[in-house]
């Protein structure tokens, strides 16, 4: 039985692939290689591979396109996309598809390695489901795609029950992507709906492997409460205020969506409060910048964009306010 974790790298540049195979050999994985689709869907239908290094643009594919083959032939292994072109639409794309990460070129050869590690992991050490966690399924709607807010009310070995915000007795065997939130990181999987029962909670089938999808240096909390935006706080009161509403907040950072896109590096002022502080009738006034801008569908074919802001500075108040928000 092997024990050390086998690599497949698809890139049709035989060079980087060659020198990609030598590192990871090198840092103690099981490599092989394939230089077109065809090829790497043969050898993930022969072989058993815990992760797969996959070019965006293939000679004969588009990746993408065919995501949904490799990850049929490979159900269990994690999958890193690496492309040449530095598109944040491409990665929330790759993301939501099912890749575990993206890399673009050219990238440094040992973090490859660390994001080779950490997604090769044993299972313990990465996503869980289980009792009482918030997740949020993203499910195909007749005008593209929606978002619903659910909890996990039974875990065990091979599904999960959860109670959603609205009724998915009509997505019955529909596949649906799960996000969740871990202590270190934004975790996601794809997974299919078996069952609704009577009570209205949805059955969905447990993946073998959740992947993250973004690290986190700090642990978040859910948060749904009002933002007042500025776009750039260097002109202050000045500028026009974008109502908001966030989604989830940590001592880095708070995800919120806006009715518009914002450029990545985008200068922010946000003004929001926490659970604990009403008494106190002062909000929380922070500095940030938009690190994350994805579009998504919120029902009824209407566009709105959640972001994420890294704040600038620490702020001293929010550890106590988070202690005692996720203590409720």
């Amino acid at each position: 039985m092997r024990t050390v974790p086998a690599v497949l790298v698809v890139d049709d540049e035989r060079n980087l692939c060659h020198i990609i195979q030598v590192k990871l050999r090198h840092s103690g994985f099981v490599v092989d290689s394939a230089a077109d689709a065809a090829s790497a869907l043969r050898k993930l239908r022969g072989d058993r591979f815990d992760l797969v290094l996959l070019d965006v643009h293939l000679p004969d594919a588009d990746s993408l396109e065919w995501f949904d083959k490799f990850r049929a032939a490979a159900p269990s292994a994690a999958f890193v996309l690496i492309t040449a072109y530095e598109d944040a639409d491409l990665r929330a794309r790759a993301l939501e598809a099912g890749a575990a990460d993206v890399l673009f070129k050219p990238f440094d050869l040992d973090v490859m390695v660390d994001r080779v590690r950490a997604h090769t992991a044993p299972r313990s050490a990465l996503g869980s489901v289980s009792v009482g966690q918030q997740i949020v399924l993203r499910i195909a709607e007749s005008y593209g795609s929606a978002e619903v807010s659910a909890r996990v009310t039974v875990s065990n070995g091979d599904t999960f029950r959860v109670a959603a915000s609205r009724p998915l007795s009509g997505h019955v065997h529909s596949h649906v992507s799960v996000r969740l939130s871990g202590d270190d990181g934004l975790y996601q999987f794809r997974t299919r709906i078996l069952d609704c029962i009577a009570s209205g909670e949805v059955v969905l089938a447990k993946p073998e492997v959740i992947h993250r999808s973004q690290r986190r240096r700090h642990c978040r909390s859910l948060l749904n409460t009002p933002v007042k935006m500025r776009r750039d706080s260097r002109t202050g009161q000045g500028a026009t205020p974008i109502a908001a509403t966030s989604q989830d907040v940590s001592l880095g950072g708070i995800g919120i969506v806006v009715p518009r896109s914002l450029v990545l590096g985008s200068q922010v002022q946000l003004e929001f409060g926490l659970p604990g502080d009403a008494q106190s009738g002062r909000p929380l006034e922070v500095e940030g910048t938009v690190v994350r801008s994805d579009a998504v569908l919120a029902g009824a074919g209407k566009v709105v964009c959640r972001l994420g802001v890294q704040f600038a500075h620490p702020i001293p108040e929010m550890e106590a306010l988070l202690r005692g928000y996720t203590g409720e």
